[in-house]
């Protein structure tokens, strides 16, 4: 399997979920190994032996929460709860 298409069409999984298998991003089960490994033809020996990959830091937007009391929120009529 050289595309990521091809796995999912053999793998029988979605594509995004394909993706993230080809990438590190998702963790392999024991059942979905064992169902990779009736697919696909690749061992599950050689499924369960795979190290996971580390997380990658959160890239995401914004900084660090504020560390402070929760701010209340107005009602809709104007007036503070």
């Amino acid at each position: 399997m050289t595309t990521l298409t091809a796995f999912a069409e053999r793998a029988q999984l979605t594509t995004s979920h394909a993706w993230n298998l080809w990438h590190g991003r998702a963790t392999l089960g024991l059942n979905l190994a064992k169902r990779l490994a009736q697919n696909t033809g690749i061992p599950l020996a050689e499924l369960i032996a795979v190290e996971p990959t580390p997380p990658t830091p959160y890239r995401g937007r914004g900084g660090p929460r504020r560390q402070g009391p929760a701010r209340q929120r107005p009602r809709r009529n104007g007036r503070q709860a």
